[in-house]
């Protein structure tokens, strides 16, 4: 069984892709045999926002796509994220993506969900909310207590489930693919090490931890992201070679 496998943009560097460009690796991407890519607002140059013409791009290359703002579901007061939201779930459906990725923010018990029904009722854009790198977006308790509440209340929300994220946060990836399995529904796939300024992103392999079995946790069902460095002198063969691994099921399991 084949996994889809999506290449995150920011693989290719933060500077080289605003410099040359989202557009520019879309190609890349599908000629090393991508199934998607994860367009990233922070990347667009400027407040240009060029999401027709990439529509367009991922239509002829027959791509799927997530696309990913840098912005939380609550806000520090605990409340819903409204103008964020909306303007998101326009720009996402504008590109023709499947998925919406945002952060968690400040979700308290008292968080009400009902604004968040109501934002998402009808549109075509499915929400996935992701494990960020702080104490608060990327807590398994306040991650799982989002996801029971909001599964309890009728709401479709899924999850971006990142396997590196959890350093940043302190957190087990382990448990956290036994605590939050149900709802993952995109992986971003990227190992973690120490570094002195911190955690660095790494390829899995080169990573701390059993990236494998966080994933024999997960569902296979889930599309998988390469969130990790794609840079040097052959990247188109980089992305066909980590596309082609962690595109096949029993890699997982070795």
């Amino acid at each position: 069984m084949t996994i889809p496998v999506y290449v995150v943009m920011s693989a290719y560097g933060a500077e080289r892709v605003r410099q040359s460009g989202q557009s520019a690796f879309i190609g890349l991407a599908a000629g090393a045999g991508a199934d998607g890519v994860e367009i990233r607002r922070e990347l667009f140059d400027g407040a240009s926002r060029p999401l027709t013409f990439l529509r367009e791009q991922l239509r002829n290359h027959a791509l799927q796509a997530v696309y990913s703002a840098p912005e939380a579901v609550f806000l520090p007061d605990a409340t819903l994220a409204h103008e964020a939201l909306r303007l998101a779930l326009s720009e996402a459906e504008t590109l023709g993506a499947r998925h919406l990725k945002f952060s968690l923010g400040h979700y308290a018990p008292e968080s009400p969900l009902q604004p968040l029904a109501d934002a998402l009722a009808g549109h075509p854009v499915r929400l996935l909310v992701e494990n960020d790198q702080t104490a608060h977006g990327g807590s398994i308790e306040r991650l799982r207590a989002f996801f029971d509440a909001s599964a309890a209340a009728g709401i479709g929300v899924g999850m971006t489930f990142d396997i590196g994220n959890w350093y940043w946060s302190g957190q087990s990836p382990l448990e956290a693919a036994a605590a939050l399995a149900p709802y993952v529904e995109y992986i971003h796939c990227k190992g973690a090490q120490p570094s002195p300024r911190g955690w660095r992103a790494t390829v899995p392999e080169a990573g701390i931890g059993d990236w494998r079995g966080v994933l024999a946790q997960l569902p296979c069902s889930a599309p998988r992201g390469l969130e990790f460095p794609l840079q040097g002198g052959d990247a188109s063969g980089l992305t066909r070679h980590y596309v082609s691994m962690l595109g096949i099921e029993g890699n997982s399991h070795e």
